[in-house]
């Protein structure tokens, strides 16, 4: 499993598939709107009130994931 923020790592998955889960991390996220279109770029806007490229992505969680997969 992984996601973005807290809110949804506690909320959006089901027990069932987080009490199989091989790995729980929260990676981040970023919208790079240099590599969307016209209507991803709007939508991103509107949906996420964002307005700028921005990257969060936490690499030291997506390392574990990884490992975690290996295992």
């Amino acid at each position: 499993m992984c996601c973005s923020n807290d809110k949804e790592f506690e909320t959006e998955f089901p027990e069932l598939l987080s009490n199989h889960a091989i790995s729980k991390q929260m990676v981040g996220g970023e919208f790079i709107f240099e590599n969307m279109n016209f209507l991803e770029s709007f939508m991103t806007q509107k949906i996420a009130g964002v307005k700028a490229s921005v990257s969060n992505l936490k690499e030291d969680a997506i390392k574990q994931m990884i490992t975690d997969l290996k295992n």
